[in-house]
C-alpha cells in the first residue's frame, strides 16, 4: 500500500513541479507523512481485540483503555450462548430442557409438563413429573451408550446426536457417548421465557440511566442487561444467601461500595448499586484484561477467575472451562459468560423475541446529595411528592426511615422527579445536586459477590434450582435448532407429558 501511494504522489509532484514550483513544499510533506498516517490507521488490533492497559502513573502521554467494544464471543463457546438464547426466549416455566452438562448445546430433547400440570396438583404432579424426567433420562442413556459401543445410527435422533457429538471434537466420539451417558452429565434446565421477558419489560424503568453510567465510565453498555442474569431485574431481589437487589451484592462486598447499615441498604437502590457494580467490573477487567474473564470473576471471583487462568496457562475462557477443574467452577460459573451474551441478545432484539410485550416507561430523575439529616414525611413534603412517591423513588431506603423513627441520614443520596432536584438543592441546608455518572470510591476492590443460591424477593420470585431434574439460576439463550421448523410434540410413554425432539 505505501508502494501505491508513492507512485500516486510521485507522478502528482512531477506534473506539478511543472506548472506550479509552489506547491512543491506541500507535496514532499505528503509523500512523507501520508504513508505514516495510513499505517497507523491500519494497524492491525491485538489479538484478544481489546486496548492495552496503560501503565500507572500515565495521564495524556498514553490513551486511557477503550472499554466501548463488542463483548466478544470466544471461539467455541457459540453453542453455549445459543443453548441459554433458547432457554430464555423459547422454552417456558413447563418445560425442561435436556442437555449435556459439559456441553449445553448438545440438546437431547424437551419436555412439556404443561398437560400434566393440569391433570394433577400438589404432590402429585410433583411424583408424575419426576417419574417423566426419570423416564427421559433412562431413555437418553440407553440411546448413549448403544452408540458408545461403535454402532452406526439409525433413527433420526441418533443421526442427529452423532451431529452434535462430533461437533465437539474432543477426543474418541465413543468416548464422548460413554461419558455423556453417565447420570451427572445429563442435566434439565427449565425454561424462563415468561420470566425474562418480565425482566426485559422491568428493566425499561433504569436502563437510560444505566447505561449512560457505564458509558460515562469507559465501559461496554451491554455491561448494563448483566441483573438479566442475576435477578432478572428484580428490584425487590433477595438471595437464600443474603444477596440484594438487581446487581445481587453480597452485604459484605456491597459495603466496600455502598452505604449498608439497619436504616440504609443501598444494594436495594438499582442506580448506586449499578455505580457500584461498574466500579468493580471495571478494576475487575484492568486485573484480567478480558472481558470474558472480567463478567466471569461477577460469579466466580475475580481471585477465582485469575487463579483458574494461571493454572491453565491462558486466559481463553473456553480453555479454562475445559481443563479447570476447581471444586467451586462449576456449571453456574462456567456459563455465567454464555448466559450474559445470550441475554444481551435476546434484550437487544426483544421485538424480536418477544413481540407482544409491552415495556414499562422509563423513569427519569434527579439526585440530591443532602447536607443535613431530615425525616422522610418531612423530605417529601418539601420535594412536593407523596411518601408512596418518594419511597418508590428510593428502594435502598428501610422501614426504620419510612415509619420516621430515624431521619435519612446527612449524606445520603437521594432521588426525586426529574426537574425537582434543582428546588431542593436550594430548599435543604447543604444539598447539592448529585451527577448519576459520579462512581464510588470504594473502601477496598475485591470480589464481587459470592454465588447465591436461589432468588428470592417480596413478591416471592420463583427458584431456579441447580440439580439435574431443575433448573440453575440462570438467565435465558438462545439454541437454535438446526432446522428451522417447529418441531412436532410427541407423546411420551405415560401419555401424559408432551416431548419436543431437538432437531
Amino acid at each position: 500500500m505505501h508502494r501505491e501511494w508513492k507512485i500516486i504522489l510521485s507522478g502528482c509532484f512531477s506534473r506539478v513541479v511543472r506548472g506550479n514550483a509552489a506547491l512543491v513544499p506541500v507535496l514532499f510533506f505528503a509523500l512523507i507523512f501520508a504513508p505514516l498516517r495510513l499505517a497507523f490507521s491500519q494497524a492491525a488490533p491485538s489479538s484478544t481485540g481489546e486496548t492495552p492497559r496503560a501503565s500507572a502513573g500515565t495521564t495524556s502521554a498514553q490513551p486511557a483503555p477503550d472499554y466501548r467494544v463488542t463483548m466478544p464471543v470466544p471461539s467455541g463457546l457459540q453453542p453455549a450462548v445459543d443453548f441459554w438464547l433458547l432457554i430464555f426466549t423459547k422454552y417456558g416455566k413447563n418445560q425442561q430442557v435436556f442437555h449435556h452438562r459439559e456441553y449445553p448445546g448438545i440438546v437431547y430433547s424437551v419436555v412439556d409438563f404443561s398437560e400434566l400440570m393440569q391433570r394433577f396438583g400438589g404432590r402429585e404432579f410433583e411424583r408424575q413429573r419426576d417419574q417423566a424426567v426419570l423416564e427421559e433420562t433412562v431413555r437418553i442413556q440407553a440411546t448413549l451408550r448403544s452408540m458408545a459401543t461403535g454402532r452406526k445410527p439409525q433413527s433420526p435422533f441418533e443421526r442427529r446426536l452423532e451431529r452434535l457429538f462430533t461437533s465437539v471434537k474432543a477426543g474418541s466420539i465413543t468416548r464422548l457417548y460413554s461419558e455423556a451417558a453417565l447420570t451427572e452429565n445429563i442435566r434439565t434446565q427449565t425454561g424462563i421465557r415468561e420470566k425474562f421477558a418480565d425482566g426485559v419489560a422491568r428493566s425499561r424503568r433504569y436502563s437510560h440511566a444505566m447505561e449512560r453510567i457505564f458509558r460515562e465510565a469507559g465501559l461496554p453498555p451491554e455491561l448494563s442487561r448483566l441483573p438479566h442474569v442475576e435477578s432478572s431485574f428484580d428490584y425487590t431481589a433477595y438471595s437464600s444467601v443474603g444477596a440484594a437487589g438487581i446487581w445481587q451484592f453480597m452485604r459484605g462486598t456491597g459495603k466496600r461500595y455502598m452505604k449498608i447499615d439497619s436504616i440504609v441498604d443501598e444494594r436495594r437502590d438499582p442506580i448506586i448499586s449499578t455505580r457500584a457494580a461498574a466500579h468493580y467490573l471495571r478494576h475487575s477487567y484492568n486485573i484480567a484484561q478480558s472481558w470474558p474473564l472480567a463478567v466471569t470473576s461477577y460469579n466466580h471471583g475475580l481471585a477465582g477467575i485469575m487463579r483458574a487462568a494461571k493454572e491453565v496457562g491462558s486466559k481463553d475462557l473456553p480453555t479454562i472451562i475445559r481443563r479447570y477443574n476447581g471444586s467451586s467452577f462449576g456449571f453456574a460459573s462456567k456459563n455465567f459468560y454464555a448466559e450474559f451474551l445470550a441475554a444481551v441478545e435476546a434484550d437487544r432484539n426483544w421485538r424480536v423475541y418477544f413481540p407482544s410485550l409491552r415495556l414499562e416507561r422509563p423513569i427519569y430523575f434527579d439526585e440530591v446529595k443532602l447536607g443535613s439529616s431530615i425525616g422522610f414525611a418531612q423530605l417529601a413534603r418539601t420535594a412536593g411528592l407523596s411518601t408512596d412517591e418518594l419511597e418508590m423513588l428510593n428502594p435502598g431506603l428501610l422501614r426504620p426511615i419510612l415509619q420516621g423513627r430515624f431521619p435519612i441520614p446527612a449524606g445520603k443520596i437521594v432521588k426525586v422527579p426529574s426537574g425537582k432536584g434543582q428546588v431542593l438543592a436550594r430548599t435543604l441546608r447543604g444539598a447539592t445536586l448529585y451527577s448519576l455518572t459520579e462512581l464510588p470510591t470504594p473502601s477496598r476492590d475485591t470480589a464481587p459477590p459470592k454465588r447465591k443460591s436461589s432468588v428470592k424477593s417480596s413478591k416471592n420470585v420463583s427458584k431456579k434450582s441447580t440439580s439435574s431434574t431443575s433448573a440453575k439460576k440462570s438467565s435465558s439463550k438462545k439454541a437454535s435448532t438446526k432446522s428451522g421448523a417447529k418441531p412436532k410434540p410427541q407423546k411420551s410413554s405415560s401419555g401424559s407429558t408432551k416431548r419436543f425432539p431437538v432437531r
